[in-house]
């Protein structure tokens, strides 16, 4: 078992980021949550791993914490969720809001995922109720992923980035290097595609969040937070 990867970042493909170890390169795939914070090429990062062996591939995910990690692990447990579909989950909610979520037993929020419907929301409450019961947060989270030496920022190197999860053919019209709103709502909003949810439904989160003062990453944030809550 892989349990945990520290290097070099090499290649941010979202949901999949490639980090240098040793000479080796392990693409790994990470909930949106931890692609936000893997933002700068050449720097030294580390994560909590844990690795899936199937009979044609052997996958590796990722986390900031080895809650986080934990919590997935968790999911899997859960008839009917699979690693895919785990870290949706956790790409759209925080580790407490979903300890939060379940002890309130809030099918509703649950449902509002993109990927599962009232049946697998229900399975989640009903599995998770126990499991979660007793769960408690350490006051200082052991996060694996600080940025751990200096390196280009992503967004400034003319890399890759967040952008990459944007559908075929999204920057088409719109300049790699601007920084402007309308590029922020736009690479805000294919993130949310990406994560399964509908273009008009994307836009309206974005919408309903939206200031100048947001950068692009924190606008993701506020989005998934405000669907979070109902809002």
């Amino acid at each position: 078992m892989i349990g945990y990867v520290q290097g070099r970042l090499l290649l941010i493909d979202s949901p999949h980021v490639l980090l240098n170890a040793g000479g080796v390169g392990y693409e790994i795939e990470v909930p949106l949550t931890a692609a936000l914070e893997l933002t700068t090429i050449n720097a030294e990062y580390a994560l909590y791993t844990h690795l899936v062996v199937r009979e044609d591939a052997q996958l590796l995910y990722g986390f900031l914490t080895r809650q986080d990690r934990d919590l997935f692990r968790v999911l899997l447990k859960v008839s009917g969720i699979g690693p895919k579909l785990a870290v949706n989950i956790l790409s759209h909610l925080t580790a407490r809001d979903l300890v939060a979520l379940v002890r309130a037993e809030d099918l509703a929020t649950f449902t509002r995922l993109p990927g599962i419907g009232k049946k697998t929301a229900e399975r989640l409450l009903i599995e998770l109720r126990d499991r979660l019961a007793n769960w408690s947060f350490q006051q200082k989270p052991d996060q694996a992923s600080q940025r751990l030496t200096g390196g280009a920022e992503a967004s400034e190197s003319g890399d890759v980035g967040i952008e990459t999860m944007a559908v075929a053919g999204a920057d088409e019209g719109l300049d790699a290097q601007s920084s402007s709103p309308a590029k922020i709502r736009f690479e805000a909003e294919t993130a949310l595609i990406a994560l399964g949810y509908k273009p008009p439904e994307a836009t309206r989160m974005i919408t309903a969040v939206y200031t100048d003062a947001l950068t692009r990453d924190e606008l993701i944030r506020q989005a998934l937070r405000s669907m979070v809550k109902g809002k």
